[in-house]
């Protein structure tokens, strides 16, 4: 599916109005709006022309498509599934955009112009969401003895699957456990880890390039904590893995 990628200040010059697409710098004296930037384009400056009926409908939409970042036939097939639902057509259509898992994403966590696919905070809300519809319970999860019946349980792809057991499915074990003194479950959410592929992100190939072999994921979270405890922090002489690597430097 396709997205825009270019200048998103472009996109409120061009409806004349705050769209709320940068974070914090729309708060700013830097926006383009508070400094009184025309919308963009050669005719610029120009006396504008009086607007059509059609015309300013035709912004009301493309500011609402513009704010929620979808494409144009991506929003016709959400306006068509609201047109045939009952209720009020905007009402509804309004219903259906906040109800999308990328809407609740976006406005919390401004990552820019970046999609946040795999991050941790996706795999919570797709969780939450099952709980929501039903597809899922606490109550199955902590029934599920291996990773077949886990990945049965969610039904999705198999990446997805994996991500989501490692953000949600296994924090979910064995804080469940941890409280309600079942070591069982503890030790479910270890075994778990170990079955998994490790994540392949940016802070698993740092420790791979200084010679760290990652084989599960479990060994991929643990390298993650280790970067937030300690890399982030400053304290490498304080970490063994960070001891040990600087005396091989020097």
């Amino acid at each position: 599916m396709g997205r825009y990628t270019g200048p998103v200040c472009r996109q409120c010059r061009r409806e004349g109005q705050k769209l709320f697409l940068k974070g914090a710098r729309c708060y700013m004296q830097k926006c383009p709006i508070e400094q009184g930037t025309g919308a963009p384009g050669m005719h610029v400056g120009r006396r504008a022309k009086k607007m059509s009926e059609y015309g300013s409908q035709l912004r009301q939409k493309q500011s609402l498509r513009r704010q929620y970042g979808m494409g144009e036939l991506q929003f016709h097939r959400f306006f068509e599934e609201a047109y045939r639902r009952e209720g009020v057509t905007g009402e509804v259509l309004l219903q259906l955009l906040e109800m999308r898992l990328d809407n609740t994403v976006h406005p919390v966590w401004r990552y820019l112009r970046t999609r946040p696919q795999n991050f941790p905070h996706v795999r919570i809300m797709q969780l939450a969401r099952m709980y929501h519809e039903q597809r899922t319970s606490l109550s199955r999860l902590l029934d599920c003895e291996n990773l077949k019946q886990l990945t049965d349980l969610f039904g999705l792809s198999k990446n997805i699957n994996e991500l989501i057991i490692i953000n949600t499915a296994v924090p979910t074990l064995f804080a469940y456990g941890r409280h309600h003194s079942r070591e069982e479950l503890c030790e479910r959410a270890f075994t778990l880890l170990d079955a998994l592929h490790p994540e392949g992100n940016h802070i698993v190939r740092m420790w791979q390039e200084c010679g760290l072999e990652v084989k599960t994921a479990g060994d991929s979270q643990a390298l993650i904590q280790l970067k937030k405890e300690y890399c982030d922090r400053k304290e490498c002489l304080r970490c063994r893995f960070g001891y040990e690597y600087l005396s091989k430097k020097h």
